[in-house]
């Protein structure tokens, strides 16, 4: 808790100095008259390099600046008018941009590209136009990209309707998220993605996965989202599918403040009832008070054995005492769901004349949701003569769910002159997830009908703290130096995981009503009633510099070196804790009624004390099940360095290129010293080439190649079996996996059509070799990740931005599609093949990657009306049936379409407030997942989560 409450208390200590701030800056402006503000960037037409030291100047006046050293420039305290701008920069074109129009209070934006100046020196006069949006400063900024790229950004994902990352990244070309929360790009599972938050790596707050849970960062705190899918050696080399970087809004041209409410009705759940428990009293805060803590009594308590405490007082009186001290209950009950809400509020500034500025925000957001239709099995084939497989498992299931999320976010930037600049960026959230399972259907092991039921909360917290700066050397040929300091931490904390499993047999009474006759069952390692407790934290120390040389001058061709360090520590701690509840039927006969919380409350601890030398007799009483196994700790050291050029061989055709050197050091180590190391001791050189030969001012061929790797996971490579209570499934680890190595080979044309317009068609191919996939490895579904030899992947990419103006009516509408086409081949292992042929003579030799989509469609429609502050948009995704998990030798679960559309409309009144509207999951499609068996499909999973009506209202002024 003591870690809990500093954090808290460091967020409200930063929201208190910037309100003050706030209030200082504010005071001084009373009384002042509201002037305009001009800003924008000026870079070379040619690279799309910022131009540093570039001269803007307000026609007629002695009002202007110069540009810093990205190449932006800001103009403030302009009196409301219409003026003309002239740019001037040695050895560039001078150029006027001509019909700037200044309004009191607010900003206007003109960006521009400078000329190499010509033998005739001709000035480029330009008009002003309407300000694009967010997306066609991405495209020009993709057009000008080292590498290939795609990009979304907050107006975007504003109109699309997304409340987090998890959301807004479905938009980019190639991309889903599983789960709502793990992003796939182009089809390929999240080990093969990496995501970073204003390019420093963040740590997974999930224990059993690479990928950042996406669905942690609200969309208010995003400028934009970037996927980069080619390898530079500038970048982190553990990527085979992309990049995907969270970019945070930065502080604004002058003083802004918003703010948001929302609230949301399911039409599964809101308003019914669903199920769901008792937990802590700042549930609501996604923290857990201590409620759910195992008990002081039983921390380090020595818990008497049943055989001791049957023949001795004192040890039975201990054991009966410390049997009672958790709370009884085990089973979930029912409540009305409330109606589903959020809000948001942001403050931002600049001060001491634009050299200081600030920008903080606070969301919060609470979600109901459940289902009462689902279905969940387990399946295995008993026999190679057999034409149909048995369910191990098979249970009708209703789940309800109670989650909590919010964040905050303060970013703080100096700029001490134009070329040198130092900015601080603290990111906090945090959510909780309350689940209520009921599952009733048929275990073939007892060989028998069974009831599970599942109380389960996780509370997940990640931080982030980045120091950076920028500096530009004039004097050094006009080098540039970036740096990066980080430090993140996250927590993932699993308190009193409660199952309770029963299982019964129908009987008839006198009357021939059928009804349930229940059973206890202990008779295997799934002992029931059972309470897990397992916490993990992860630590990670981050630092880089970049360094760009130009050597025009030198070499007298557009050409820049640029080299680096990275330098990247993971630490991991994860514990798990297990105590069961057995009945000592030696001595006592319990009857249970079907309702878990009776049966505890009641038959729990001493039931009789024998004085005379015979048993005590005993109900329920408490096993300590902690296991040495069940923790293990993690360690990962990352070093790289590279080198590498950005090269103009001609004005139209562009090389950039070089070496990253980079070390993987992995060690993964149990409690339990009998177990196997988890090792991984490798270096790297991964060679990369981007091409680019522009064939007109707005046309481009992208060719590439790279090298890189996909790394294990710590709980891949931990010695550690976890149970799965809810999929009744364990899952192992595999300390023997290794490192995947890919060859990418990338192609593209696009075709920059207009501002916010594009036509783009794309190819990829990659080899991997030991690619790692998840597989049932026998017949008591266990999963576990392993190496297979060799996977080749290729695919097509298309993507199509078009306004569609050419129909008057039509000017304000826009459409937008992009489709991803993939196919992959893995030779499959001898022993799988063995097994799949024995059943089936003509199994192929090859099957598709694991976690691999055949194809990714996105669609758009959007009507954006500037002047009448009108929105509206419809979005569709769909994902093609991929390989969930592989048989190995049994038959494959497969994870089938889910098609999403959603549908958004906005409309801003009073020049400040927005009102929204959306409709989400429209379609309300099945999640479904199943195996397949000469020709028919088993369900493994099967449940509908309704459609979800949304309204917003939010507050801005600026």
């Amino acid at each position: 808790m003591t870690k809990k409450i500093k954090k808290i208390g460091f967020i409200l200590t930063i929201f208190s100095i910037i309100t003050v701030l706030t209030g200082i800056e504010v005071f001084a402006q009373k009384g002042g008259t509201e002037k305009g503000i001009i800003e924008g960037k000026v870079v070379d037409d040619k690279t799309g390099d910022p131009l540093i030291g570039a001269r803007i100047m307000i026609k007629g006046t002695k009002r202007g600046g110069l540009s810093k050293y990205d190449g932006s420039y800001i103009i403030r305290k302009v009196d409301a008018g219409e003026y003309t701008l002239q740019f001037t920069y040695v050895g560039y074109s001078k150029a006027e941009v001509t019909n700037v129009v200044v309004k009191a209070g607010k900003t206007t934006k003109i960006d521009l590209s400078l000329k190499e100046e010509s033998i005739t020196s001709d000035e480029v006069v330009v008009t002003a136009k309407r300000v694009q949006e967010t997306g066609a400063a991405l495209l020009k900024e993709r057009q000008k990209a080292e590498s290939v790229s795609d990009a979304i950004g907050a107006e975007e994902i504003s109109r699309s309707g997304g409340s987090d990352a998890a959301d807004a990244i479905k938009q980019v070309t190639g991309a889903t998220t599983v789960g709502g929360k793990y992003v796939f790009i182009r089809g390929l599972g999240d080990r093969y993605s990496s995501t970073q938050l204003n390019g420093a790596n963040l740590p997974s707050a999930d224990p059993d996965k690479k990928a950042v849970h996406l669905d942690l960062f609200p969309t208010n705190l995003i400028e934009n989202i970037t996927t980069i899918k080619t390898a530079t050696p500038d970048k982190p080399g553990d990527f085979t599918g992309g990049t995907v970087d969270i970019k945070t809004k930065s502080f604004p041209d002058k003083f802004r403040m918003g703010f948001s409410a929302s609230s949301s009705y399911n039409t599964n759940t809101t308003g019914a009832d669903m199920l769901s428990y008792a937990g802590g009293g700042t549930d609501w805060l996604a923290i857990e008070d201590g409620t759910r803590d195992v008990p002081s009594d039983i921390r380090n308590a020595d818990i008497p054995s049943i055989t001791d405490a049957r023949r001795d007082r004192d040890a039975a009186m201990e054991l009966d005492r410390l049997s009672n001290a958790f709370n009884p209950l085990f089973a979930p009950t029912n409540e009305i769901a409330p109606v589903n809400g959020g809000f948001s509020f942001n403050v931002g500034d600049n001060m001491m004349d634009g050299k200081l500025g600030y920008l903080a925000s606070l969301s919060y957001g609470r979600n109901y949701k459940s289902y009462d239709n689902g279905k969940i099995a387990n399946y295995s084939q008993p026999g190679t003569e057999s034409k149909e497989l048995d369910a191990e498992y098979d249970a009708t299931q209703v789940e309800g769910i109670y989650e909590v999320a919010w964040g905050a976010m303060a970013n703080m930037a100096y700029n001490f002159d134009q070329n040198n600049d130092i900015s601080f960026n603290f990111i906090y959230n945090r959510s909780g997830e309350s689940k209520s399972v009921y599952q009733d259907g048929y275990r073939r092991y007892y060989g028998i009908d069974m009831e599970t039921r599942i109380l389960s909360y996780i509370e997940r917290s990640i931080s982030s703290y980045q120091l950076a700066g920028e500096h530009n050397f004039a004097s050094m040929l006009g080098s540039k130096l970036d740096w990066q300091v980080s430090l993140s931490d996250n927590m993932q904390n699993q308190p009193d995981f409660r199952t309770f499993d029963n299982v019964y047999e129908w009987e008839e009474d006198e009357e021939g009503n059928m009804y349930k006759q229940y059973k206890l069952n202990t008779s295997d390692n799934n002992a029931v009633p059972s309470r897990y407790y397992r916490d993990l934290t992860e630590d990670l120390y981050g630092a880089k510099w970049n360094l760009e040389i130009p050597l025009k001058d030198v070499f007298d061709t557009p050409l820049d070196f640029k080299t680096g360090m990275l330098f990247n520590m993971k630490d991991r701690s994860f514990a798990e804790s297990r105590y069961v509840f057995e009945q000592d039927r030696q001595t006592y006969s319990l009857k249970y009624n079907g309702d878990p919380n009776s049966f505890m409350a009641d038959s729990t601890g001493l039931r009789d004390w024998a004085s005379q030398g015979a048993f005590n007799y005993f109900g329920n009483y408490l096993v300590d099940w902690t296991s040495p196994a069940g923790s293990y700790t993690g360690e990962q050291t990352i070093m790289a360095g590279y080198g590498m050029i950005d090269w103009y061989a001609t004005d139209e055709f562009r090389v950039v290129g070089g070496v990253r050197y980079e070390t993987t050091d992995i060690e993964t180590i149990s409690k339990d010293t009998t177990k196997a190391k988890g090792i991984i001791d490798e270096q790297d050189v991964l060679p990369s080439v981007n091409l680019t030969y522009m064939l007109t001012e707005k046309m481009n061929i992208r060719a590439a190649y790279g090298k890189t790797i996909a790394r294990p996971t710590f709980r891949e490579i931990a010695p550690y079996n976890s149970e799965m209570p809810i999929e009744h499934k364990k899952f192992l680890g595999n300390p023997d996996l290794e490192r995947t190595i890919i060859d990418n080979v990338d192609l593209r044309w696009e075709w920059f059509v207009n501002p916010g317009e594009i036509l783009s068609v794309g190819g990829f191919y990659k080899r991997m070799e030991n690619p790692i996939e998840l597989a049932y490895v026998n017949a008591n579904n266990n999963i576990q990740p392993r190496n297979v030899d060799e996977a080749i992947i290729y695919g097509l990419e298309f993507e199509f931005r078009k306004q569609l103006d050419f129909v008057d009516f039509l000017k304000d509408v826009s459409f937008g599609m992009n489709l991803t086409l993939v196919q992959s081949q893995v030779d499959i292992p001898e022993f799988e093949l063995l097994q799949r042929r024995a059943f089936d003579e003509n199994a192929e030799s090859t099957r598709e990657l694991q976690g691999q989509s055949p194809y990714i469609v996105n669609l758009d429609l959007s009507y954006a009306n500037y002047e009448s502050g009108t929105d509206a948009n419809i979005h569709f995704n769909v994902f093609g049936k991929r390989l969930s998990e592989v048989g190995d030798g049994s038959p494959d679960y497969y994870e089938y379409p889910k098609p999403d559309l959603n549908i958004v409309f906005s409309q801003k009144f009073f020049d400040n407030f927005k009102a929204k509207l959306s409709v989400k999951n429209v379609l309300d499609a099945k999640n479904y997942k199943a195996v397949e068996f000469l020709g028919r499909e088993y369900v493994s999973e099967q449940y509908l989560l309704g459609r979800t009506i949304s309204l917003s209202l939010s507050y801005s002024l600026n």
